[in-house]
């Protein structure tokens, strides 16, 4: 199946230095820049450090971290301008948590197609309480409909993060003329929140190979030859941790 290259395009962003207080993150609209997503690697890289944050266990210095090199997840630059700098910090963790659990869905599910059994999506979702009793584990076709009533489960979940959050607008799709005869295939994300979903609508619909750090618990797409870590470091820093007994 080809897979039609997507431009991911959308307002300009602010980022800079934040601050958590009275449980809402606040952007400091004085300090903060005005960016632009240049490339799609930029907003797969943004949404899997967005979905690695429940890692650090509500650790408000990852948020602000997050804030100071992306922004805010549903205000912009012009929100910015109009004073709209803060955003709940119990919106956040619900954000990321349900995030976090969509890419760990994907990466189960695929280890599933991949060996043609359901076991490892379904010992995944009963662990939130998920399931699809209607399915009779005795049926010949258990394993095959069990995965794809699981597939249809995650393209809900990246249907619904792909709406904005302020304005529940959905992300929109355009053609663009590139050149003489040339065309583009562009997505417009409302929000943040939206680009990140937006991102793993990508990795799903391509399905790219993931992993997940065993250090920093982050998802990525690892290169050729890769270790199991997103990094060299993380990756020394595994094998200090195996070489002492440590895993």
């Amino acid at each position: 199946m080809e897979i039609i290259p997507i431009r991911v395009e959308g307002v300009s962003w602010a980022r800079g230095p934040a601050r958590v207080e009275d449980g809402k993150v606040i952007l400091d609209r004085d300090r903060a820049e005005e960016y632009e997503f240049l490339n799609p690697e930029t907003s797969e890289r943004m949404a899997f450090d967005l979905a690695a944050l429940p890692w650090h266990r509500r650790d408000e210095k990852e948020v602000v971290r997050f804030v100071r090199r992306y922004g805010l997840l549903s205000h912009n630059a012009d929100d910015l301008e109009r004073g709209e700098d803060r955003e709940s910090l119990e919106d956040w963790w619900r954000e990321v948590t349900t995030l976090h659990f969509v890419g760990a869905f994907y990466q189960n599910l695929k280890n599933s197609k991949r060996s043609g059994r359901a076991k490892k999506i379904q010992e995944f979702l009963r662990q939130f309480g998920y399931g699809f009793r209607f399915l009779r584990p005795e049926a010949l076709d258990f394993d095959q409909a069990y995965i794809t009533e699981a597939s249809v489960m995650l393209a809900n979940l990246i249907n619904v993060g792909l709406h904005g959050r302020r304005s529940g607008q959905r992300c929109e799709w355009g053609l663009n003329a590139i050149g003489p005869g040339d065309f583009r295939l562009t997505q417009h994300p409302p929000d943040l929140i939206s680009r990140a979903y937006a991102a793993f609508a990508a990795l799903i619909a391509s399905q790219a190979e993931t992993r997940f750090c065993p250090v920093c618990g982050k998802q990525f797409r690892p290169k050729p030859r890769q270790g199991e870590c997103c990094s060299p470091a993380h990756q020394s820093t595994y094998r200090g941790w195996r070489r002492r007994g440590k895993l």
